[in-house]
């Protein structure tokens, strides 16, 4: 089963290029249009999503079907 996972700006809305994707045991980079793909059997898995420059996101999803999700990640706050 396909699984998409697109990881936007929360701020922006504008795509992440280089955010680390798991879904489960499985691992990818995201590309330029912000979007990582998988093929995965149905099931529940851990999600987890970060970046330099944002805060680590981690969500538990269940998928019966093939999917897109959408992973909004907050930029760290930088401080000088």
């Amino acid at each position: 089963m396909r699984v998409v996972v697109r990881v936007v700006d929360r701020n922006t809305g504008a795509p992440v290029e280089g955010a680390m994707v798991m879904l489960g045991l499985q691992t990818a980079t995201t590309g330029r249009d912000g979007t990582a793909v998988f093929d995965v059997p149905p099931g529940s898995y851990n999600l987890r999503v970060g970046r330099s420059g944002y805060r680590y996101e981690q969500a538990f999803i269940s998928l019966a079907m093939p999917s897109e999700v959408t992973v909004s990640l907050m930029p760290s706050m930088v401080i000088l």
